[in-house]
């Protein structure tokens, strides 16, 4: 026959003993693991220390190498490379902020011109406060197909002037002309 239920017949002073030595030992072996697990730990980070370690070093002496070969070549190509890049992001933040000479023809060609061959432009973007100028060359059949094609231009809403020389009414037919206009140019 078998007892299930066990009496403790110690004292109560005896049980306190007892329960504080067991959470001593408790406390003791929950430290111990504690303390193997992060050894443990730092024991298996140490390969991986040492590879980092190794391959900075590396990269150490190999920046020493390329410093010392830009200092014997003097950095020459270096620098030429460099000031042929900054002129080229210089010409390309320009044409950014410039207009497109693409737009400009096509706005001109787009102008009515019954009566005009236009055989050749010449282009300068506005820069700076300055206004666009355009140079159009060409023929006109007469006199007055030169005059309306003038007053049309004048009156494009993104051309301030038309400029024709008054040498160009000399003739009363197959007139060559060459007209600078200057405004935004920005149709």
């Amino acid at each position: 026959m078998a007892f299930t239920e066990l009496t403790n017949l110690l004292p109560p002073t005896r049980k306190k003993r007892i329960r504080s030595i067991y959470l001593i030992r408790l406390t003791t072996v929950c430290i111990a693991m504690i303390t193997f697990i992060v050894l443990s730990s730092a024991a298996l980070l140490v390969p991986s220390y040492i590879y980092l370690h190794q391959q900075n070093s590396l990269r150490e002496t190999e920046l020493e190498k390329l410093n010392t070969t830009l200092t014997l070549s003097g950095g020459k190509d270096v620098a030429n490379r460099f000031a042929s890049i900054s002129q080229d992001t210089a010409y390309l933040g320009r044409l950014a902020t410039t207009s497109s000479a693409t737009s400009v023809v096509t706005a001109l060609t787009a102008v009515p011109h019954p009566g005009i061959s236009i055989s050749g432009m010449s282009y300068t973007p506005a820069s700076k406060g300055v206004p666009g100028k355009m140079i159009v060359n060409g023929s006109a059949t007469t006199r007055s197909a030169l005059h309306a094609y003038i007053d049309t231009l004048n009156n494009q809403p993104f051309i301030t002037n038309a400029d024709l020389p008054i040498s160009a009414y000399a003739k009363e037919k197959d007139i060559q002309f060459s007209v600078t206009v200057t405004g935004t140019l920005t149709p």
